[in-house]
């Protein structure tokens, strides 16, 4: 079957209006009964769980050439508008190191995927030093070759706590994607002019928002 029938969905919006408020891990609906994922939900042991705080939205939708419809299950805002208000499982995030020890780096988070969050509201989170390389054992490097404070990476979340998130930079495609300039005073791409010491720079191109008031360059 061509690419663009297999991907074509007929779209039949029913009940747009939010039904019910929920949080991260709210279990919604049970997938083997036609539910499927949309924006703001996964699949979690056969169950559709909700990412992020919002309120619940559920759209009709046939794929052409199917028999029966399915229902696509998102978690959207009151209005039906997306975005991001806190991370969830899976997200990819972006992050300032804060401070590093032996074993792990803090992290302040201020990007869910798409969505920067508003300023001041930053969630903490921690890069566990087993999460940060997957291509060397632990004793073969230290946090401070990885990561270092003021450094700008991007991660995905791995879980989350009562008080904070728990982050990864393994994958080959996360880590560092800024770093302050050798004079200070803005921040640049993490490439070998640019770097006094070595870290683990991201493959995903990413842009980092001005913060603190410092210029930022991604020339």
């Amino acid at each position: 079957m061509p690419r663009n029938v297999c991907f074509l969905f007929i779209y039949t919006l029913k009940n747009m209006e939010s039904t019910k408020a929920v949080v991260p891990g709210d279990t919604l609906y049970e997938a083997k009964e036609g539910y499927e994922c949309g924006r703001g939900v996964y699949e979690l042991k056969g169950f559709i769980r909700a990412a992020r705080v919002g309120y619940v939205f559920v759209k009709e939708q046939t794929l052409s050439g199917a028999n029966k419809p399915t229902k696509l299950v998102e978690v959207l805002n009151y209005d039906g508008s997306f975005t991001y208000h806190a991370p969830f499982i899976g997200a990819l995030v972006t992050a300032k190191v804060v401070e590093i020890g032996d074993k792990s780096a803090k992290c302040s988070v201020f990007r869910i995927q798409e969505t920067n969050l508003q300023p001041g509201a930053t969630f903490t989170a921690y890069i566990r030093k087993e999460a940060m390389r997957s291509d060397m054992k632990l004793d073969q490097f230290r946090v401070r070759d990885v990561v270092l404070p003021g450094d700008y990476v991007i991660a995905t979340v791995k879980s989350m706590g009562d008080s904070h998130y728990l982050l990864s930079i393994a994958d080959s495609r996360l880590g560092v994607v800024a770093v302050r300039s050798r004079n200070g005073n803005s921040w640049v791409q993490p490439t070998g002019n640019n770097l006094s010491f070595p870290r683990k720079v991201a493959l995903i191109p990413n842009t980092v928002p001005k913060l603190d008031s410092v210029a930022v360059s991604t020339a």
